[in-house]
């Protein structure tokens, strides 16, 4: 589930930014909502095993 949502996210703000060089109106606001959405995408892997090691809670392979 969590490689699903970096992926949405990831995607989502790779096309945002090509998105904004089409845009004749908002370029800017575009262009950051998908710095934004392509940070997310990469937090959130890092944040989740974070989370995960903080708990105590570790994957046995």
């Amino acid at each position: 589930m969590l490689f699903a949502l970096y992926a949405v996210l990831f995607v989502g703000g790779m096309y945002l930014f090509g998105l904004s060089f089409n845009l004749e109106a908002f370029q800017g606001l575009v262009f950051t909502a998908g710095v934004l959405c392509v940070s997310a995408a990469l937090a959130t892997p890092i944040t989740a095993s974070a989370i995960q090691n903080q708990s105590g809670v570790s994957r046995q392979r």
